[in-house]
């Protein structure tokens, strides 16, 4: 509702651990909340960076691969959401600016 009211940005980030939230259900489940977000959505992709803690539940970081794979089907899910819900003035939602942030920690 924030972006809605104000028209500002509304950042959010998504740590994508394999195995626990990389799956393409959890893409599909993030780009469904994503997609009826009239605010433009800046969402950052964060692949999960191995910790002590993070280990002992066996946390692992996911591959590139996924990553692409993971931000590939959440944004086309907006730009779908986009096309069936345009108006007659050919305007829909606010974009959604999908980025992966990786981290140049070792």
């Amino acid at each position: 509702d924030y972006g809605e009211v104000t028209g500002n940005k509304v950042m959010m980030e998504y740590i994508l651990i394999a195995d626990v939230n990389s799956s393409d259900r959890c893409a599909h489940q993030l780009g469904t909340l994503l997609a009826n977000c009239k605010a433009l959505v800046m969402l950052n992709i964060i692949p999960y960076n191995p910790t002590a803690s993070g280990d002992e539940h066996g946390y692992r970081s996911p591959t590139d691969a996924d990553c692409r794979r993971f931000k590939f089907i959440v944004a086309e899910y907006r730009r779908q959401w986009d096309a069936a819900n345009a108006g007659a003035d050919g305007q829909a939602g606010a974009p959604l600016l999908c980025t992966v942030r990786w981290s140049t920690v070792p």
